[in-house]
């Protein structure tokens, strides 16, 4: 390959497939942490475990809608880890 397939491909709206969640070894629902993430609703990411991710990258690799759901969820991490540090 000569060149980023997958970074070049467009991102879609979520489809609903389950694929996400199915590959998870956090068994955490990274659609909706993503959607949360995105939305800036910390307490729902907190309510569905969203610390738990690893962010190992699989749900984002296996999602058909080319969705970025690790970075998302990654910077909803970061967040919240750096409140927790300043407590």
């Amino acid at each position: 390959m000569t060149k980023d397939e997958v970074g070049d491909s467009p991102t879609t709206a979520c489809i609903n497939c389950g694929k996400c969640s199915q590959v998870c070894p956090g068994r955490v629902l990274p659609s909706k942490l993503a959607k949360f993430a995105e939305n800036g609703n910390e307490e729902a990411f907190l309510e569905y475990n969203g610390m738990e991710c690893c962010e190992c990258g699989c749900c984002s690799f296996i999602c058909p809608a080319k969705r970025p759901l690790t970075q998302e969820i990654k910077s909803m991490r970061k967040m919240q880890l750096a409140k927790r540090r300043k407590k």
